[in-house]
């Protein structure tokens, strides 16, 4: 349907500009092309949301991959800006619970806040840090 419209759209909008000048005429074509890419990218959405019953079963926050949990954080290099670095972890256990007060950073010599499924870290010194969660960790740097 998208097609069809798209098709007598180009075809009228093109007779029109014929009459104009050549600059125009492709500031026009290159609209046209934009927006036919704007509809093709539409109905491959459309497509690949019409496959699944329900699009939300995609997105489960109670599937997880990994039978060790899922730790993530924003960054592996933080550097400090007016003194402070932050990360932003999320781990999610093995049942695919939110956990963010079972994450942890060594040295500790960090302040922690926990809001929700995240958990924010604050770094005043460079260095290297590893953030843990169960059996989880990942390496990070701190750098001026």
């Amino acid at each position: 349907m998208h097609d069809k419209r798209f098709r007598l759209g180009a075809v009228f909008g093109f007779l029109v500009t014929l009459r104009e000048n050549r600059t125009n005429v492709m500031k026009k074509l290159l609209w046209y092309l934009l927006v036919a890419v704007m509809i093709c990218s539409m109905g491959s959405v459309m497509v690949s949301c019409e496959k699944n019953n329900d699009p939300r079963d995609e997105l489960n926050p109670m599937e997880v991959q990994d039978p060790e949990g899922v730790l993530e954080i924003n960054d592996w290099n933080l550097y400090l800006k007016n003194r402070v670095a932050t990360l932003i972890a999320t781990y999610r256990n093995a049942n695919g619970l939110y956990e963010p007060e079972k994450i942890w950073v060594n040295p500790g010599d960090v302040r922690s806040k926990i809001d929700g499924d995240h958990a924010y870290f604050e770094f005043t010194v460079p260095g290297s840090y590893t953030v843990n969660a169960g059996s989880l960790s990942i390496d990070i740097k701190v750098m001026k």
